[in-house]
C-alpha cells in the first residue's frame, strides 16, 4: 500500500550553541509541542546534506532533499537553478550566473564590498538591473542582469564561444573585501573570454550604478545604497537524474525563495507561490500549510520549504531565529498526522554565531503512523544525536521516506546511480542538468 508524505524543510535550521541562549541552540531553547509529537511517535536522525563535516549552500543542500543525484549534485551550479526560478529563457551555450547586489566603492584601483547584499535592499531592483542591460562586453558577449528574490540576480551571458569555467568575484567570507578579479579556471579562449567579459560587467556596473538616481535617493533616506554587482557559480543547462522522476513520485513543492523554485522547475515538479510567501520571517505560515495539504490531494509527495530560520541565522539572529521555529511550529499544530508520512529537516546548519554555513549535520524526524519509532521525545541536535535512524546522508533520508510511502522496489542494477555514495573529485564540473 502506497502512503503520502509531508517533508517540512526549515531552510538552515541546524545551529550551534548560542552563549545569549545559555548555550543551546536556538532549536533547543524553542518550545516545539509539534515537533516533539512527531518525534515522540516517529525516529529522529542527524543528516549531512553532502559528506560529514562539508558545509554547502542552499542549492546544493535542496537538490539532495529533492532527489538530485550525489554525483549531479556536486556539478550543479547556483546560476542556472536560479535563472530557472524567475523563468528566464535560455539557449544552450549560455552563461548563467547566481549575483548579488552590493554596496561597492571604488578605492585605490580595486573595487572594495562594504556590504555583499546592499543592506538586503528588496525593492527598485528591476530598475536597477534595467540600467546594466545595454552594457557593452568585449568579444561580442551580451550581458543582462535579472532581478531575483530581495538582493538577489541573474546575470545571462550569451554569446559565441563561452564557458562556465571561470572563477567568482565575490568575497563570500566577510567584508569589507575586494571585488575578486574573474579567472578562467581551465585553458582555453573561451574561459578567458568569458572571464574578461565578467570583470568589464562588473566595473562598468559599478560606475553605472554608483551614479543612479535610486541610489542617491537610498543615500538620502539613509539606505545602502546598491552600487555593484557580484557573481558566483557560473553554469550552463544540461541534462540531470533525479529519484523521484525515476520513482514516478508525483511531487508539489510550496516555496517563497527562488532557489527552490528554479530547482523545482529545473525537476519539472508541481511549483505553488503566492506573492506572501517570502524568503523573511514574515511569510505567510498559515497559507503555506493550507496550500501544502491541498496540493497532498494531488501530489504524493509535498515539499513545505521555509526560508527564514537561514536568514536569522545569516543575521546573527539566534533568538529571532528560534522564535520562528516556535511560529513555524504552532502553524502546523493542527495537521492530521494519522494518516501522512510526515518528515522534518533543513537543508543544512547555519551557524547564529559567524552568520555562516557550517558542516554540523542536521537534525531531523520521520514520522510515520505505519512505522518505527526510538525513544527520542523533544525535537533537538543534541535528542536527534541518539536517534534510532543515526547519522545519514541527505540521500539516505529521502530514500527512507519513500519507502516509508511504500514506493520503492528491491534493490535492481539500474538503481546504482541514484544511490551511490558520492566521491568527489577536483574535476567536478559546473552545470545545470535537465531531466534524462
Amino acid at each position: 500500500m502506497k502512503h503520502k508524505a509531508l517533508i517540512i524543510i526549515m531552510d538552515g535550521l541546524g545551529d550551534r550553541p548560542i552563549a545569549e541562549l545559555n548555550g543551546l541552540t536556538p532549536l533547543e531553547n524553542a518550545q516545539t509541542p509539534f515537533f516533539d509529537k512527531l518525534v515522540s511517535q516517529g525516529m529522529c536522525a542527524m543528516v549531512d546534506p553532502l559528506t560529514p563535516g562539508m558545509p554547502v549552500s542552499t542549492h546544493t543542500g535542496m537538490a539532495l532533499l529533492m532527489g538530485l543525484t550525489p554525483k549531479d549534485t556536486a556539478r550543479l551550479a547556483r546560476g542556472p537553478v536560479e535563472a530557472a526560478g524567475i523563468n528566464l529563457l535560455t539557449r544552450e551555450g549560455d552563461v548563467l550566473l547566481r549575483c548579488n547586489f552590493a554596496h561597492i566603492e571604488a578605492a585605490q584601483g580595486h573595487l572594495k564590498v562594504l556590504d555583499r547584499r546592499a543592506g538586503r535592499i528588496n525593492h527598485q531592483t528591476e530598475a536597477l538591473a534595467q540600467a546594466l542591460n545595454d552594457i557593452e562586453l568585449p568579444y561580442g558577449i551580451k550581458a543582462s542582469l535579472h532581478p531575483a528574490t530581495q538582493h538577489r540576480a541573474v546575470l545571462h551571458l550569451q554569446g559565441k564561444n563561452l564557458s562556465a569555467k571561470i572563477s567568482d568575484t565575490d568575497c563570500s567570507q566577510g567584508v569589507p573585501a575586494n571585488v575578486q578579479q574573474c579567472q578562467p579556471l581551465i585553458t582555453g579562449k573561451a574561459a578567458r573570454q568569458t572571464a574578461e567579459a565578467v570583470n568589464s560587467f562588473s566595473h562598468q556596473a559599478h560606475q553605472i550604478l554608483a551614479a543612479h538616481p535610486i541610489n542617491k535617493q537610498r543615500l538620502k533616506q539613509g539606505q545602502i545604497p546598491a552600487t555593484g554587482i557580484i557573481c558566483r557559480s557560473a553554469g550552463q543547462i544540461n541534462s540531470i537524474h533525479n529519484l523521484l522522476n525515476y520513482y514516478k513520485i508525483k511531487t508539489a513543492v510550496i516555496s517563497g525563495e527562488t532557489t527552490v523554485q528554479g530547482l523545482s522547475k529545473l525537476f519539472d515538479f508541481t511549483m505553488i507561490t503566492r506573492p506572501e510567501f517570502t524568503a523573511l520571517i514574515d511569510t505567510d505560515l498559515k497559507t503555506k500549510v493550507e496550500l501544502a495539504l491541498d496540493a497532498m490531494k494531488h501530489h504524493d509527495l509535498v515539499y513545505l520549504h521555509i526560508k527564514g530560520t537561514d536568514i536569522c541565522a545569516h543575521d546573527h539572529q539566534a533568538k529571532l531565529k528560534s522564535q520562528f521555529i516556535e511560529k513555524i511550529d504552532a502553524a502546523l499544530a493542527n495537521i492530521d498526522i494519522n494518516n501522512m508520512i510526515i518528515a522534518v529537516t533543513g537543508d543544512h546548519s547555519t551557524d547564529s554565531n559567524t552568520g555562516f554555513h557550517c558542516g554540523d549535520p542536521v537534525p531531523s524526524i520521520l514520522y510515520s503512523p505505519y512505522g518505527r519509532h526510538d525513544k527520542s521525545m523533544t525535537y533537538s541536535e543534541q535528542e536527534c544525536l541518539y536517534g534510532g535512524l543515526g547519522r545519514l546522508s541527505a540521500n539516505s533520508f529521502l530514500l527512507s521516506v519513500l519507502d516509508q510511502m511504500g514506493h520503492l522496489h528491491n534493490f535492481k542494477k539500474q538503481d546504482t546511480p541514484y544511490i551511490e555514495p558520492i566521491h568527489v573529485s577536483s574535476k567536478i564540473s559546473s552545470g545545470c542538468h535537465k531531466n534524462a
